[in-house]
């Protein structure tokens, strides 16, 4: 009984936090959509956030419905399952959705933005945030073709596909 309580309670903090974090991505396209412009706002933090958390609903989502990559983790991990909750794949998902919708708001004209102010390359993604970006996608390219060299019979000391999403899984925590 008292597990089934604390399995409610986890599950309930979840989506409550799941929901205050979700909130906290409207005030930014609300204000741009209120003053009619992206002035004085930098594209830079929609555009790695929205790669940032494609990378994280991709994790999430392995480590949640894949049965390779669940099983891969018992074997790295004393037989344990991961801890994902869907709420982190819906956190995920709302995230890439909204950011995507901010990111929308500084490269698309459908939404009839004032454009005074504005360098010429105002809606450009700086050249350090592309080469982060860019060094991302290397480094899970990378992996990737790693692993799919590799392949050995034992996943828990060879290469596997676990592997390729824990790239993902650093690049939604830090990049």
């Amino acid at each position: 009984m008292r597990s089934l309580f604390l399995d409610l309670l986890s599950r309930l903090f979840g989506w409550v936090y799941t929901f205050c974090w979700s909130l906290s991505f409207y005030p930014q396209p609300i204000l741009n959509y209120k003053r009619r412009s992206t002035t004085g706002t930098t594209i830079d933090w929609p555009a790695i956030n929205v790669f940032g958390y494609v990378a994280y609903v991709t994790s999430t989502t392995a480590f949640l419905y894949s049965p390779r990559i669940r099983h891969e983790y018992a074997l790295r991990n004393h037989g344990l399952t991961p801890t994902v909750q869907p709420n982190d794949v819906a956190f995920a998902a709302h995230a890439v959705i909204i950011s995507g919708l901010t990111l929308s708001q500084y490269v698309l004209p459908i939404w009839g933005f004032d454009q005074r102010g504005r360098r010429r390359l105002g809606s450009s993604v700086s050249k350090p945030i592309l080469m982060i970006i860019c060094g991302c996608v290397l480094g899970v390219a990378a992996v990737t073709l790693t692993v799919a060299a590799d392949q050995g019979d034992d996943a828990e000391v060879s290469w596997a596909w676990i592997d390729v999403v824990r790239v993902s899984t650093s690049i939604a925590n830090h990049g």
